[in-house]
């Protein structure tokens, strides 16, 4: 299984929770890609069996600087993704509302009408609740894929 884990982030975090993840797959015996989601486009996530996207939000829900390019690329095209598996790690502040990982449920909502197929329930981690995202991130990881073969 070849897995790409990439990551939309301003201030580091979801690069870092991203590298801790594709830690823990490769850990796990197997394959995983790490990306920056700024070096990414959307014909190179038809190469993986698993794609996991992790991404903070900033402003008011919006999508970090380095994913704005593949955010805009997943919605302007009519794109038949059915042939991609994602699942989707949020990192946000539980204190706003309406846009609590905002940037987050964007990226899987424009992928689930790309029709890609998620593979597993998101993660939306509230860092107002406990300041440590990476772990709860790894623990959602090996729960996904416990027992798969390498």
């Amino acid at each position: 299984m070849n897995i790409l884990v990439t990551y939309a982030s301003m201030t580091g975090t979801a690069e870092f929770v991203s590298e801790e993840l594709h830690d823990q797959l490769e850990g796990m015996g197997l394959s995983s890609t790490l990306l920056d989601m700024g070096d990414l486009d959307i014909e190179q996530i038809k190469a993986f069996d698993k794609v996991i996207i992790c991404s903070s939000s900033y402003g008011a829900g919006d999508v970090p600087s380095n994913g704005a390019k593949f955010y805009k690329a997943l919605t302007e095209a009519q794109l038949d993704l059915s042939s991609i598996d994602f699942a989707v790690c949020g990192i946000g502040d539980g204190s706003y509302v309406h846009t609590f990982c905002g940037a987050a449920k964007k990226f899987q909502a424009a992928l689930q009408q790309a029709k890609a197929n998620e593979f597993s329930e998101a993660l939306f981690h509230d860092c107002r609740k406990d300041d440590e995202p990476e772990v709860k991130a790894v623990e959602w990881v090996t729960d996904i894929f416990a027992g798969c073969p390498t």
